[in-house]
């Protein structure tokens, strides 16, 4: 998702969020003994009796790392202030802003007859219909981009590994 042509979120952060979403899926399977490791080797550590201390204790590095980068992403996304700006002239579109422009200066000139404020009158009403689906749009862009910060980067990993830990200590 990008917003005024840069990315919501960094790299690192999907990296790191990845990673987790990843780790916390292979315990979590291992954990209720889907896949067995007695034994064995598991991405370079070895596992004994599916102990999986180290790479719990991995997986808490890495949330760690995920919840440091995803809070600098976080900072940026604040400092947009997203909820409070027009998306930019990508989304916005030029032919829109002219249409609304020829309103705004068409009401701006001081009607002269009953035809000006009728005019004026079917101007406003257009004015007031686009602002509207402005209004919606930008609702929906927000409602998605908090989703998309919040949620998809955010908690989804994080639960992951809350649910990994579950699994390993409570199974």
């Amino acid at each position: 998702m990008n917003f005024q042509g840069k990315g919501a979120i960094s790299r690192p952060t999907r990296a790191t969020g990845r990673t987790t979403l990843f780790l916390s899926l292979l315990l979590g399977l291992a954990g209720v003994g889907w896949i067995d490791v007695a034994d064995n080797s598991l991405i370079g550590l070895k596992v004994i009796h599916a102990k999986f201390i180290p790479l719990l204790q991995l997986l808490c590095a890495i949330a760690a790392a995920h919840l440091v980068q995803w809070y600098s992403d976080y900072v940026s996304y604040r400092g947009w202030n997203v909820t409070g700006k027009l998306p930019g002239g990508s989304r916005w579109g030029a032919p829109n802003e002219t249409r609304l422009q020829d309103i705004v200066d068409g009401i701006a000139v001081l009607p002269d007859g009953k035809e000006d404020l009728q005019r004026i009158s079917s101007d406003l009403e257009k004015l007031t219909k686009d602002v509207d689906q402005i209004r919606w749009n930008m609702r929906s862009f927000d409602f998605f981009a908090r989703f998309y910060v919040f949620g998809w980067h955010l908690l989804l990993p994080l639960a992951s590994v809350g649910v990994a830990f579950y699994l390993n200590y409570n199974a």
